[in-house]
């Protein structure tokens, strides 16, 4: 009986709850008004729409969120044009290729060995054709060096010089023809020793290599044009001459 009594009334205690809920009265069990349970579930209704939405949402790694990595990656410059920027010896270039650089090697080389055996010679007929080929040999060796290590290098680029075309090749036309002038001299007036003759046979030998240096140049490039005829540098901030004046309405003076 005790346990049919305490049924009836939690039976009791809901009918009385579900009549107050559209009433708007208290509950008796809970002491809470029905409109504020509603208003309650309300508020926490667009907490869960949020959720929902987050939940929605597209995952990311954690790489890319981090601003570190981004930077990282957009900023990480290729190995190949730092060693390229690095270089110091630039050949193939537009000033010098591949063969030419050989063929100057060579030019440098036998301009030295013939330096150097006149320098062994110890007695003249005729000095002054001696020291003529002494000064020529010299100068062959020391300025095709110091023209083939600019134009190998990026010193060639900070020097100021914009024509080294014509430098190159006006330089290996009077280098050939004066080292052909003097071993033509020194040959013809020697007292015919060994070390003589093997010094003129490596002075033509030096011209001829200067001699195919110019033909290569003229191959490539051709004959070039001087420096004051060449076109205006990119970027240069020299004016532009009119091809036609305008006439004062605008028009072409043609029409």
């Amino acid at each position: 009986m005790e346990c049919c009594d305490s049924t009836l009334k939690t039976l009791d205690s809901t009918e009385r709850m579900y009549e107050a809920e559209g009433k708007g009265r208290t509950i008796p069990a809970a002491g809470i008004r029905v409109e504020d349970l509603r208003a309650e579930e309300h508020r926490t209704e667009p907490d869960g729409a949020l959720a929902q939405e987050e939940e929605s949402l597209p995952r990311f790694p954690a790489a890319m969120a981090s601003p570190d990595a981004v930077y990282n990656t957009t900023t990480t410059t290729t190995p190949t044009a730092a060693n390229k920027s690095n270089r110091w010896f630039i050949v193939p270039n537009p000033e010098l290729s591949f063969t030419r650089f050989f063929v100057k090697v060579a030019e440098v080389l036998l301009a030295f060995v013939a330096f150097v055996l006149e320098e062994v010679v110890t007695s003249c007929t005729s000095c002054t054709a001696l020291y003529f080929f002494e000064f020529v040999s010299c100068t062959a060796f020391l300025f095709t060096l110091l023209l083939l290590i600019l134009l190998s290098t990026p010193l060639h680029q900070k020097v100021g010089i914009n024509c080294w075309s014509q430098v190159d090749f006006g330089y290996s036309v009077l280098i050939c023809l004066f080292l052909f002038i003097a071993s033509a001299a020194f040959a013809g007036s020697n007292s015919g020793s060994e070390v003589e003759k093997a010094t003129v046979g490596f002075g033509f030998l030096a011209a001829i290599v200067f001699l195919v240096d110019v033909l290569m140049f003229y191959k490539e490039k051709g004959i070039p044009f001087f420096c004051l005829n060449k076109a205006p540098a990119a970027g240069s901030t020299e004016p532009v001459p009119e091809v036609e004046k305008l006439n004062t309405n605008g028009t072409s003076g043609t029409n």
